[in-house]
């Protein structure tokens, strides 16, 4: 196991990836994705539907600043897109907006393929990922990259 995730702790890195999930689930309410309306336009029917919560599922990214054990700090910064380019150094993914961002995977970044264990030869384009990583001079270096299913 890398040095950082035994200094930060598997299960805090787990619960940054679903805090994060749940920071797109509450606190990004629907209506950012609707057309803006004045205050005029919002009936009682629709004042409901707006302050609906935005589904996990439309988080694209993140940057969550999390306490480690020795009192320092690391930032964390979580990517899902489509895998654009994919090789055994690196997994580019671009995002539903158009932004790309590359991560380094290293011998100590951990990559999960369709729920298994798997290496950086496992990544194919066009499938959807989600990477977890620390800044890394103008990119990021990958902690954790998953590709849940098959590209449909």
């Amino acid at each position: 196991m890398p040095a950082f995730i035994r200094s930060f702790g598997a299960r805090r890195i787990a619960v940054v990836v679903v805090a994060a999930s749940l920071v797109g689930l509450a606190a990004v309410p629907t209506i950012l994705a609707a057309p803006a309306q004045t205050p005029e336009q919002l009936t009682d029917g629709s004042l409901d539907q707006a302050v609906q919560p935005a589904r996990i599922g439309r988080l694209m990214r993140g940057d969550v600043t999390v306490l480690r054990r020795d009192g320092s700090t690391v930032t964390l910064h979580l990517e899902r897109g489509r895998i654009t380019a994919a090789s055994a150094t690196a997994i580019t993914l671009q995002g539903a907006d158009g932004t790309v961002t590359t991560f380094s995977i290293t011998a100590t970044t951990r990559i999960r393929v369709h729920g298994t264990q798997a290496t950086a030869d496992a990544l194919k384009v066009g499938d959807m990922a989600m990477a977890l990583g620390t800044k890394s001079g103008t990119g990021y270096q990958a902690l954790l990259v998953r590709d849940p299913k098959p590209a449909s």
